[in-house]
């Protein structure tokens, strides 16, 4: 099993984190969002609630669009406060943007909840692959995370690792002296709690490195960075290949630029007209490829993942790497076709129309291209090879049960209709 670096903390752990350091200004706390049944429209609706500390706002310095955030006293007491916070984009998406909804109700896993207030347009939480709908304190737990876990509820279950804790560092100190102070109170509960905090201590990671899980950070890196190497092969590949296409285009047209006195500069000139003429409508089409594939990844993803949650938009930033990206690959694979073929030897290429032997050199170029694609082909041939291969493996493995036939049934209920 892979060494884990970054786990989660129990809220026992977060609280001694809390009254024990001298490093942080304030500390606060989250959860992953669990998923509940909300009624308060026409049928339930499973949602994403995210239950945090009351200064859980404050302390990211968030405003709210409507309404209020959480107060202290509202994360105190078990069970004491039932209040939420939806979020901006939930709001607009199941409430229509009705402003009413702030002081009304809604009930979460059968439970009334007041909603206090609306969070700010496009602020989606702290956990940017899940973000929530509604945030929650973590002391109304009892109403929204409803799994019995072993070893006690969830705010006095000191091996129960559910929390990720974040703060602000007060202003004389630097994340690193507050790495070793905090790392001296994880070896005094390690010592004080053995059984449930044996081999485990702290470590501190920018809040925006953290939006994605640390946990699982770096395997989603690999991932991603694997796939763009993927994607930058298949370029080098085409790129390749049209810019052979284009020294046998240009070897020959500058017999027809010689013949009608045509400048070598008028040549290059040309051939970067073209690549352009060639990258540009490339990386339109790419585009909406890319728009094509965004809905079909998205209606391949799993139930738990909620599509309308994710930002993937082709907005600027992405139309103008795709115009830089085409531009880039048109002046590289197309200016060197020009100046090779600009600086062609008129009688070489005459001897070889005449079936002499020609220039050495451009051959030599060709051949080099055509070298350079089989190789990166073979490459991007082997690798699908091992991914087809590895996913065929992965459905084989011996689960140790029998799974034939075998389900699993999500499904969703109000508080009244249980019996």
């Amino acid at each position: 099993m892979p060494h884990i670096k970054y786990m989660p903390v129990s809220y026992p752990n977060y609280v001694d984190y809390k009254t024990q350091n001298d490093v942080f200004a304030e500390l606060g706390v989250y959860g992953f969002p669990n998923a509940v049944s909300m009624a308060g429209g026409e049928k339930p609706t499973p949602v994403n609630v995210q239950v945090v500390s009351g200064n859980y706002f404050s302390l990211l310095g968030v405003k709210p669009a409507m309404g209020r955030t959480f107060l202290l006293e509202e994360d105190r007491d078990t069970g004491a406060s039932a209040v939420a916070v939806l979020n901006y984009k939930f709001w607009q998406r199941q409430f229509g943007s009705n402003p009413a909804i702030v002081g009304g109700t809604i009930r979460l896993n059968g439970h009334p909840f007041t909603v206090i207030g609306i969070g700010p347009r496009g602020f989606d939480g702290t956990i940017g692959v899940f973000p929530p709908d509604v945030w929650a304190p973590v002391m109304s737990h009892p109403y929204v995370v409803t799994a019995a876990f072993p070893g006690g509820p969830l705010d006095k279950n000191r091996r129960l690792l559910f929390f990720n804790i974040f703060g602000r560092l007060k202003p004389s100190v630097t994340p690193t002296q507050a790495q070793p102070a905090l790392q001296t109170i994880g070896r005094r509960l390690e010592k004080e709690y053995p059984n449930e905090n044996t081999g485990r201590n702290v470590g501190l990671l920018p809040l925006t490195q953290a939006t994605i899980p640390p946990a699982f950070r770096a395997i989603l890196m690999q991932g991603s960075g694997l796939l763009m190497a993927i994607v930058g092969l298949v370029l080098l590949i085409a790129c390749a290949n049209i810019a052979n296409l284009m020294l046998a285009r240009a070897t020959a047209g500058i017999h027809g630029a010689a013949c009608v006195g045509g400048t070598r500069s008028r040549l290059v000139r040309q051939l970067l007209i073209e690549s352009l003429l060639i990258a540009l409508p490339g990386g339109a089409l790419a585009l909406l490829v890319a728009i094509g594939g965004r809905d079909l990844i998205i209606s391949l993803l799993p139930a738990i993942v909620n599509p309308r949650n994710l930002n993937m938009p082709i907005n600027g930033t992405v139309l103008a790497f795709t115009l830089v990206l085409s531009i880039f690959s048109a002046v590289l694979f197309g200016l060197a076709p020009a100046l090779r073929a600009s600086h062609s030897d008129l009688g070489s290429d005459l001897k070889e129309r005449m079936g002499g032997a020609g220039s050495p050199g451009r051959f030599k170029a060709r051949n080099l291209l055509v070298l350079f694609q089989v190789a990166l082909s073979v490459v991007a041939l082997a690798s699908a090879g091992l991914f087809v291969r590895s996913l065929s493996n992965a459905q084989t493995i011996d689960l140790g049960f029998e799974h034939d036939k075998l389900v699993v049934l999500h499904y969703s209920f109000e508080e009244s209709n249980r019996t």
